[in-house]
């Protein structure tokens, strides 16, 4: 009799897992190009990478294009390789070994963001990202992303803790496992508004869009904001239920100028008359 044939296992998931990324980050604290960077300052360091990108026609990235990037803002003498892969192992989150040269640019501007905002990122492109439908993510690195939420825009929202909290509560229920598929994950997000506006709000390059997620300032035809016309709707409101002021009562500059049309004045003269014809 022949071997029965070994059943078919079911694909294994890829995990999606945070953790590398906020251990790079960790990384980059001591890295002795990062430390440069950021004394640059954002604005310049991007300015400078996309104007050389530009220039040479750069389409994809890979360690040793970001090297003689660099080298063309530092003496190649003090850019130490070591440093440079691990920067590069940062700005590839999906650990392909090459990027595009715009999301090169992006990943650069996380240089100078908080660890909060580098897992919205990260969040915001799991849950962008179809192809990792059938991939996994850890429990613990979606509480990471939620508290990294809570971090950024409680102050906007207070409700939004008790929106993470259920989220969290949801995806346990759903796998009570240390793993959740991503497509859960999503669904659960994406029946939240809120949640929804705030990760939306979070560029690639780690830049926060608050036009997106505070309230709205409408201008009027005379360039006011929508809280100056409320306050001036209310004013015309008040005024319009006020009783109409008397006009002003004109001020004498002199003691003997009378009001000759005064009904006292008119009462005086007349009684002088009568008594003049009486005499």
């Amino acid at each position: 009799m022949g071997a029965r044939p070994a059943a078919a296992q079911p694909p294994q998931r890829l995990m999606v897992n945070l953790l590398p990324r906020v251990f790079s980050e960790l990384l980059l604290r001591h890295n002795s190009v990062v430390s440069r960077l950021r004394k640059i300052g954002r604005e310049e360091v991007l300015k400078h990478m996309r104007d050389t990108g530009r220039r040479l026609g750069m389409r994809v990235v890979t360690p040793r294009e970001l090297y003689f990037l660099l080298s063309c803002m530092f003496d190649e003498k003090e850019l130490w390789k070591d440093d440079i892969e691990y920067l590069f192992r940062f700005f590839d989150w999906g650990g392909k070994g090459s990027m595009d040269f715009k999301d090169v640019l992006d990943s650069a501007g996380l240089l100078f963001v908080s660890p909060e905002v580098q897992a919205v990122v990260h969040c915001r492109r799991v849950l962008n990202e179809r192809v990792l439908d059938d991939s996994v993510i850890s429990i613990a690195d979606i509480d990471a992303m939620l508290a990294a939420l809570t971090v950024i825009f409680t102050f906007t929202f207070p409700e939004l803790p008790a929106f993470c909290d259920e989220v969290h509560q949801a995806v346990e229920n759903a796998m009570p496992t240390y793993t959740v598929p991503v497509s859960v994950f999503r669904a659960e997000v994406d029946r939240i508004s809120v949640l929804r506006r705030c990760i939306s709000a979070v560029q690639w390059d780690g830049s926060v869009r608050w036009a997106d997620v505070l309230p709205a300032q409408v201008e009027d035809d005379c360039g006011g904001t929508h809280s100056e016309r409320l306050m001036q709707l209310v004013n015309t409101a008040i005024a319009d239920g006020r009783e109409p002021t008397p006009p002003p009562m004109s001020t004498l500059d002199e003691d003997y100028c009378v009001d000759v049309s005064h009904p006292r004045f008119v009462a005086d003269t007349y009684l002088t008359r009568a008594s003049g014809s009486q005499t």
